[in-house]
């Protein structure tokens, strides 16, 4: 039987329901930004969701610039990030539209930036699952 095997290059931190991150997003040539909600952040990308009424129209290969995020103390300092869409999730019958992008030219500064989260994230993580109940 053949089981999924996740091949992200980099591993994700999840942002559960009680946990809010926030990001201020571009699209390329525009010069109205909007607001959406982190499902999940890693060195390499992405992913978030948005509201169906906001009426934002996006497709796979579009270029992003994600300008800041907010609502997470760790992550203020990222910022000016170039991404592109790699896949969308758009079903009629739910509220949301999911998205994720792929960051491209990740400059040092964020990209360390995002790897002490992560590796601060996952030191947590692995911290709580330790302790005894």
């Amino acid at each position: 039987m053949d089981f999924f095997q996740d091949k992200r290059k980099y591993p994700r931190i999840f942002f559960p329901g009680e946990e809010v991150a926030l990001a201020k997003i571009i699209p390329a040539g525009e010069e109205k930004s909007f607001d959406v909600r982190l499902l999940n952040i890693s060195e390499g990308g992405i992913g978030f969701h948005l509201k169906r009424s906001a009426d934002i129209r996006l497709k796979v290969n579009d270029t992003l610039q994600l300008i800041s995020i907010f609502g997470h103390p760790h992550l203020g300092a990222v910022s000016d990030l170039s991404m592109e869409v790699r896949w969308i999730m758009d079903e009629e019958y739910l509220d949301h539209v999911a998205v994720g992008c792929e960051f491209i030219g990740l400059d040092n500064h964020n990209r360390e930036l995002l790897q002490d989260f992560v590796l601060v994230a996952l030191s947590e993580h692995k911290q709580q699952q330790d302790s005894p109940s």
